[in-house]
């Protein structure tokens, strides 16, 4: 059991250094567990945080916001996005892990600080393999994991240069394509916890239509972010 804990431990701490490296991590467990459709959209909403981070420190928002603002939204969104990491990359772990010893080892999330809530949603998705079901609870639980100690505690979502990049809908959700097409989507308030869970809600949807889903992956493959 502690080798197991050791691996998660140390596994979710070297991919959780940044962005790039939290979404190639995603990328990389979705390739080789795709039943876990979830993997692929945070790879997906992860990279669209890095271009969101990314056009924070171009010139024209540096003006147009302030600096100071900029750094403050930048360390936000990047805290915001390594504290889910933090939380569902050993959901992530322990069920490949279960995959390779055929048997479940969900028991190990509690020494992960992971929500009942997923515990019981992990076991049902390994006895039922209901994919849909298991999205749309680690979309509530990941936007839950964030409410408080990032959207709710931040004054930075109050101030007037998050309402302007809100205006700016710098909050969309882009999904690129090798052909070069996007389709998204767009939140309206970034800081209303059901808003964020309908808008993962309606990228999925969108992301896994075959059409999409075809382009959108190997755009993901070929493209390094």
């Amino acid at each position: 059991m502690f080798n197991y804990i050791h691996y998660i431990t140390k596994q979710t701490e070297e991919h959780n250094f940044d962005n790039i490296s939290r979404t190639e991590a995603y990328l990389n467990y979705y390739s080789q567990h795709p039943e876990i459709e979830w993997a692929f959209l945070a790879s997906i909403v992860s990279r669209n945080a890095g271009w969101n981070m990314t056009d924070l420190k171009l010139p024209m928002f540096q003006l147009l916001l302030g600096k100071t603002s900029c750094d403050k939204l930048f360390l936000t969104y990047e805290e915001a996005n390594a504290r889910i990491f933090a939380d569902a990359y050993p959901q992530l772990l322990i069920y490949a892990l279960s995959k390779k010893e055929k048997r479940p080892l969900f028991f190990l999330l509690k020494y992960f600080n992971v929500s009942q809530y997923m515990k019981n949603e992990w076991i049902h998705f390994w006895e039922s393999k209901q994919k849909t079901r298991l999205v749309m609870a680690l979309i509530v639980n990941e936007q839950h994991i964030i409410e408080n100690p990032i959207i709710q505690k931040h004054s930075v979502f109050r101030e007037l240069p998050y309402r302007m990049q809100n205006r700016l809908k710098l909050n969309a959700v882009l999904l690129p394509t090798i052909t070069g097409k996007l389709y998204g989507s767009y939140t309206k308030d970034f800081t209303k916890l059901h808003r964020r869970i309908e808008l993962g809600k309606t990228i999925y949807s969108l992301l896994f239509q075959q059409h999409i889903y075809k382009q959108c992956y190997q755009f993901s493959k070929q493209i390094p972010h």
